[in-house]
């Protein structure tokens, strides 16, 4: 079981977000926007795939795995080391 790295509920998010940028959050979008564009660019700056998981909370890495496409050449350097290449 994966143990959240912060115990947040979506509720609890939203109201950090609209109190911080009372007048800056566009009609309609959710803290889920802010959260996918947090990991995407968590994964583009070359974050490793597992911690995402960790900081996400997800419980099973096919989730955070949508992020994953975002650092194509961090996957590369993760299969270099393959021994069945060798």
């Amino acid at each position: 079981m994966v143990t959240p790295v912060f115990n947040i509920n979506y509720q609890k998010a939203w109201m950090c977000v609209k109190r911080a940028l009372p007048n800056h959050v566009p009609v309609g979008q959710a803290t889920h926007v802010f959260r996918h564009t947090f990991a995407s660019h968590f994964m583009m700056n070359g974050g490793d795939i597992l911690v995402l998981q960790r900081i996400l909370g997800h419980q099973k890495i096919g989730q955070t795995m949508a992020y994953s496409h975002f650092a194509p050449e961090h996957l590369i350097q993760a299969v270099e080391p393959n021994p069945l290449e060798n």
